[in-house]
């Protein structure tokens, strides 16, 4: 299977300049971040398709904001991890690039401002604490995504944190004190934080040349696969547990899960022999995790 990446290069470059500046963007993770946030709202309230729409927008200014400026940092890098995307076909200049960063800079602060306005302060703060993380990623005086351990903390911390928290307390800090919803929020990120390493693979190569540490550079692509496996079956588990606490068809739920459970450690095991596309599976397995979680809670 083709990474995720090149399957919307494809799609989008009939669309010219316009096509290229909504790659640059990554819409997908901005979708994956949305159903996590919305997983998080319906296990505290209804399913609400306009809140969905809220999430959506917002996290797609949010993380297009910072994934725009990583794509600058790692200019170089991508010319040999990822020759297609839009900076190294030079469909977009560097400053087209910012240009799109500061629009969605903006964009992200206007949106966070009406969200706060609307709900409660807590989306400035967390909007705010994804924003620092952004920079601190891709800054060359930070620098995180070439710095082992941080690099994973960071992603967890952006893309799985901040949307659920966003979420649990948008109508205030009660939630924070629900058991179910403090163990549902820790499961969740350990389980990412050993499955967001399986982005590197695609990678090595240029990382390696350019000292990126990572740890499929550092430790080898086959034992960080172990140590996702390992993560896996104990977090994922643990996640699928925690959530159906707020699932009425308690049943049901886990074995579909478990369903996908399984699919996910056969795919991970199969690739210790061959890596390519892992990363888009295990990212594919875990939005239909959150979709049928979404499903199930309604």
């Amino acid at each position: 299977m083709e990474e995720m990446e090149f399957y919307f290069h494809n799609s989008l470059k009939k669309f010219g300049k316009f096509g290229a500046a909504v790659e640059i963007t990554r819409p997908w993770m901005s979708v994956s971040m949305a159903l996590i946030a919305t997983a998080f709202y319906t296990f505290l309230y209804d399913f609400d398709l306009l809140i969905f729409f809220y999430f959506l927008v917002h996290f797609s200014l949010l993380f297009g904001f910072g994934t725009s400026l990583n794509d600058i940092d790692d200019l170089e890098l991508d010319k040999i991890n990822m020759p297609f995307r839009p900076l190294q076909e030079e469909k977009l200049s560097v400053a087209d690039v910012k240009k799109i960063s500061y629009l969605l800079f903006v964009l992200s602060v206007i949106s966070t401002w009406i969200l706060s306005m609307q709900y409660t302060y807590h989306v400035i703060i967390f909007s705010t604490i994804f924003i620092i993380f952004a920079l601190f990623y891709s800054l060359k005086s930070f620098n995180f995504s070439r710095r082992l351990f941080l690099a994973p903390i960071t992603l967890v911390i952006v893309y799985m944190l901040v949307p659920a928290m966003i979420a649990v307390t948008l109508y205030g800090l009660a939630p924070i004190n629900n058991f179910n919803i403090l163990t549902s929020l820790t499961f969740t990120a350990f389980f990412f934080g050993g499955i967001i390493l399986l982005k590197d693979f695609k990678d090595t190569k240029g990382d390696q040349q350019f000292g990126k540490k990572t740890a499929a550079w550092v430790y080898g692509t086959k034992n960080t696969l172990k140590m996702i496996i390992t993560s896996t079956l104990i977090f994922f588990p643990l996640t699928i547990i925690s959530f159906s606490f707020f699932i009425d068809n308690k049943l049901n739920y886990l074995i579909m899960s478990a369903v996908l459970f399984i699919l996910l450690i056969y795919y991970l095991v199969k690739a210790i022999k061959n890596t390519k596309g892992i990363f888009t599976i295990g990212r594919l397995i875990i939005m239909t995790f959150f979709i049928l979680t979404i499903l199930m809670s309604i």
